[in-house]
């Protein structure tokens, strides 16, 4: 039985149930420029890349493994705040942005490493 409780740094098949509960449960509205922008942005600090293409390339795969989309432009408002909330409370500033890697890393194992050009 999966620890009702566990410790960061998460499991990412935990993440990923975790967000996707978050976000069916909070406003379905697809969520404005700006929420998107903040978003994105969160998202792609995570990763210590340089070159931003890089960085926009995990986002997507980071995305499509947590919410099924690597596009941000349908994103609904419980995406965007489920997202948000992973990433920057609590332990998330220490935590997210290696629970990030370990999922690009899966799922590029899983699926192939996606094409940055």
């Amino acid at each position: 039985m999966a620890e009702r409780n566990p410790t960061r740094p998460y499991d990412p098949e935990y993440i990923k149930a975790r967000i996707r509960a978050l976000a069916a449960n909070d406003y379905q509205a697809v969520a404005s420029k700006g929420m998107i922008g903040l978003c994105v942005g969160t998202l792609e600090a995570l990763f210590s890349d340089s070159d931003r293409t890089i960085r926009t390339a995990k986002r997507h795969t980071l995305t499509t493994y947590l919410v099924g989309a690597g596009s941000s432009k349908d994103w609904t408002v419980g995406v965007v705040n489920a997202l948000l909330k992973w990433a920057t409370t609590g332990d998330g500033p220490t935590h997210a942005p290696v629970e990030a890697q370990r999922i690009v890393l899966l799922y590029e194992a899983d699926h192939g490493q996606q094409q940055l050009l």
